[in-house]
């Protein structure tokens, strides 16, 4: 099978070419990569080029994984929120992104959480 690398050409002794994804080599990224065929009979008479579209989507989700370091912190204390171990089916890089509300642990408990008045418990 040839190995495809953009901007140069790939000889093929048979009619049909298979592209297969290659994270180590040729990767088939995401997006529309363009491929222009040109066809040579026996005679060594060349076609005119042509292109060859595909749509390459990506659309498997990347596994999340989060750890939050130091995972105990005192009030005020900062924190971080770690998502090094998350990964992606294609092999591609994978960047955190947190968005959303962080809630409010007060609340989540609901009144059995509430210090009473005074501060004490």
């Amino acid at each position: 099978m040839p190995a495809f690398q953009v901007g140069t050409r790939v000889e093929a002794t048979t009619n049909t070419v298979d592209v297969t994804a290659d994270p180590t080599g040729w990767p088939v990224r995401p997006g529309v990569p363009h491929f222009h065929p040109i066809v040579v009979d026996h005679a060594g008479n060349q076609s005119a080029p042509t292109t060859a579209r595909v749509v390459v989507r990506d659309v498997v989700n990347p596994t999340r994984v989060l750890s939050i370091e130091p995972s105990q912190v005192q009030p005020g204390q900062a924190f971080r929120l770690n998502g090094s171990g998350a990964s992606d089916a294609a092999a591609w890089p994978v960047a955190i992104g947190v968005s959303g509300v962080a809630s409010d642990p007060m609340r989540a408990a609901g009144t059995a959480a509430r210090m009473p008045q005074g501060g004490k418990r």
